[in-house]
């Protein structure tokens, strides 16, 4: 049997009558070339094309027609074309099989890569008759490797030139392959690190925890890894590093090695130290601070809150971060402070101050002065607040006893001086048409005797006893006050019919009476705004009108004082000179000493009666020419004891015969009758002494003759500080040189000089 074939493809031959055998093999080969994936083509010794499949040409964008003769170096890329042809005559020579690689250009510009094999047809001679080979697409290997081309180079560009350190690590630790980077942090060139381990460069206190994290990274498979830590460079300074790492693998899961990345972070870990040290010493501020200190939210509540706020709130930290500051804070106090809160929100205060009180667990009211801040973002937007919160209980409480103290007097618990002046100006400030105030201002008649005769504690006592009388006796009219010593005070809202009543229940209430004392007040009264317009003015007014009622007292009491006076003129005539002389310059020195009032007056009286005792006296001792015997001293010793007596039987007089007694004690404890000594002696006694004293010295007396004014102030300087009281001998020669240089002036002016 002969078949017609045709070789595979379109291959243009002679016909050919094969056996049965040949013909099975050939279509066999059409089968074959039919169904591979490799384009398979044949060409002639001259390297025109015969034959190629179809997988060929759909390699090369040809068809089987356009492929023929040499129409198929058409599908070859323009620049692959000379080298092919090259390998082929080449091939050839050497008698070799040609392998190559090449391109075909497709008609829309598509590359399709080529993997060619050819091998040489040689005829009986050994001579090559033609070529076959097959052409496998490498298109998608090509691509491949290009990408992969590219992600190399893009790896080794990011890793060159990667800001921050990368290395890859071998599994032994070795440093593989380091970015220059890294050089630079560990100030290494890239073949000294290669020679080292991460160990060798890792800081001593650190290396356990190195060793232990790539442990766990190969052996537990805790992957990727960060840790921060130190190395040491190669200059020996420390740097801190943060270090992610993460292992690359083989297709079966091991490890082969690890990518490193390196970031220097020692800038923000001093930066983080810093800002933790800073943290560290607002903690130990905030919590340690002898205020309260605490942050507050927008919406009042506590954010944070130290131990001296829990301590002066009496809530646990827990309590008050779980509250706001609206909760504890008194009723009465809270409109003000969320006030300030919206003013400064609003941004009209940068910070507020207010004294407020909180409400501790029990109810208990604290007060606080509360200092608050605004803490803002960089766009200005409020983020919270800042509160101070200092405890000033004590301090309102020692305000208010200052308050106290400057307004009200320590003994009575009246309304004192400075009050009176405040509240009167208050008055008139306010005073209304048809309203009426009445001010009255009592002194008290016989304190001071009572006082000189019963004590100063019993006298304090009295003068409390009758300004709480007082205060019970004006009532709700007005308010009582002690202005000093022994003078109180009324402001009263009473019309002038009323008056009379409110004086006469202030007269009671200002008087006492006992064994041997009786204590009553004379009084001033003004009415407001009537008879003075201001404080100054009626008070002024009020004070001579009580000095005048004061007067009057004293002239009802001047009788007995005149008696005695009469009585001593009888008993000798010439005494009387030397008892006003006495009298006038005892006033004199007083005055300059700053008495006054009712002390002033009874001096005077004192002076005048000082020798009242005399009455008792023999005139052959007080007319005595010569030197007095012990017994006759004895004697006129007693004057002033026996003077004491004689005034006692009026009460009015006991204080002076108080003064009187003490006339002739000595400033050094060694005179008589109670060897008082220094200040011990009453003031008055001791003015007395020095005013009589000179008196006596510039008379002539039966024993001696008179000094001279010069003789008499030298004496009397010469016994300072023994018989006299130094100050008072001072006082006395100034007031004497005063009055004796004011009589020259006057006789010159008198004289016309």
């Amino acid at each position: 049997m002969s078949v017609d074939v045709r070789p595979p493809g379109n291959l243009q031959t002679l016909p050919l009558v094969l056996p049965a055998p040949a013909f099975e093999a050939n279509e066999m080969l059409r089968a074959l070339t039919s169904h591979t994936p490799y384009g398979i083509f044949r060409s002639d010794a001259e390297g025109k094309c015969v034959y190629v499949n179809e997988r060929w040409c759909e390699l090369s964008g040809l068809s089987v027609d356009q492929a023929l003769g040499e129409g198929w170096m058409a599908a070859l890329h323009p620049d692959d074309l000379e080298r092919v042809l090259a390998e082929w005559s080449a091939a050839s020579r050497a008698g070799r099989d040609s392998i190559v690689e090449y391109r075909f250009l497709r008609g829309h510009g598509d590359v399709v890569w080529i993997e060619g094999f050819a091998t040489a047809l040689r005829d009986e001679q050994g001579v090559a008759a033609g070529w076959v080979g097959t052409c496998l697409d490498l298109t998608s290997k090509k691509q491949a490797e290009d990408a992969l081309l590219r992600a190399s180079e893009r790896f080794r560009a990011a890793f060159d030139n990667a800001p921050i350190g990368v290395a890859l690590v071998g599994l032994d630790g070795r440093w593989l392959q380091v970015n220059q980077a890294l050089c630079d942090l560990l100030g290494y060139d890239a073949d000294s690190l290669l020679r080292l381990t991460v160990l060798d460069v890792t800081h001593p206190e650190d290396l356990a925890a190195s060793a232990e994290h790539w442990r766990s990274q190969l052996e537990l498979l805790r992957d990727p890894q960060r840790t921060e830590k130190r190395y040491v460079r190669a200059d020996g300074r420390v740097v801190f590093v943060s270090v992610s790492s993460t292992l690359v693998r083989e297709a079966s899961g091991n490890p082969l090695y690890a990518v490193a990345q390196i970031e220097d972070i020692t800038t923000r870990r001093k930066t983080q130290q810093a800002l933790e040290a800073a943290e560290e010493r607002f903690r130990r501020a905030f919590d340690d601070a002898p205020i309260g200190l605490a942050l507050v939210g927008l919406d009042g509540r506590w954010l944070r809150v130290n131990h001296m706020l829990c301590e002066i709130t009496g809530y646990a930290e827990s309590e008050l971060l779980e509250s706001g500051f609206q909760e504890i804070t008194h009723p009465d106090d809270l409109a003000e402070d969320l006030e300030q809160v919206e003013r400064m929100l609003a941004g009209d205060l940068r910070v507020y101050q207010i004294e407020k009180r909180y409400l501790r667990p029990d109810g208990e009211p604290v007060w606080v002065l509360l200092s608050v801040s605004l803490v803002r973002d960089p766009d200005g937007d409020p983020l919270y607040f800042v509160s101070q919160v200092q405890d000033i209980g004590e301090r309102r409480q020692a305000q208010r006893e200052l308050e106290r103290l400057a307004n009200y007097d320590s003994l009575t618990g009246l309304r004192n001086r400075r009050k009176l002046t405040t509240d009167l100006e208050r008055t008139l400030a306010s005073t209304c048409a048809g309203s009426s105030h009445l001010l009255a201002i009592f002194d008290l008649n016989g304190f001071k005797y009572y006082n000189d005769s019963f004590g100063h504690p019993a006298g304090d006592a009295l003068l409390a006893r009758l300004g709480e009388k007082l205060a019970t006796a004006v009532g709700s009219y007005g308010d009582a006050y002690r202005l000093g010593g022994d003078e109180f005070c009324v402001l009263a809202e009473v019309r002038p019919a009323e008056a009379r009543s409110i004086l006469e229940a202030a007269v009671a209430a200002l008087s006492e009476t006992g064994e041997g004392f009786e204590v009553s007040s004379s009084f001033g009264t003004v009415f407001l705004p009537a008879e003075a317009g201001d404080a100054d003015s009626a008070l002024r007014l009020a004070d001579e009108r009580l000095y005048a009622q004061k007067h009057e007292f004293q002239s009802a009491r001047g009788d007995s004082p005149e008696v005695l006076r009469r009585m001593l003129s009888e008993l000798e005539p010439g005494l009387q000179a030397h008892i006003d002389a006495v009298a006038e310059l005892s006033t004199r020195v007083g005055a300059r000493l700053g008495l006054t009032g009712e002390a002033l007056e009874e001096l005077r009286l004192a002076a005048e009666l000082h020798d009242i005792g005399k009455l008792a006296i023999p005139d052959a001792v007080l007319q005595k020419p010569g030197p007095l015997s012990e017994e006759e001293w004895v004697v006129v010793r007693s004057h002033t004891l026996i003077a004491q007596r004689i005034l006692a039987g009026a009460p009015t007089m006991r204080t002076v015969g108080e003064i009187v007694r003490a006339t002739h004690e000595r400033w050094d404890g060694t005179g008589y009758v109670d060897a008082l000594a220094t200040r011990e002696i009453p003031l008055a006694a001791r003015i007395i002494a020095v005013c009589d004293a000179y008196t006596a010295m510039i008379s002539d007396r039966p024993y001696r003759e008179a000094l001279s004014h010069a003789e008499a102030l030298a004496e009397l300087r010469r016994c300072a500080f023994t018989q006299f009281d130094p100050e008072i001998v001072q006082v006395f020669c100034a007031e004497l040189d005063s009055q004796r240089s004011a009589q020259a002036t006057g006789r010159r002016r008198a004289s016309g000089s």
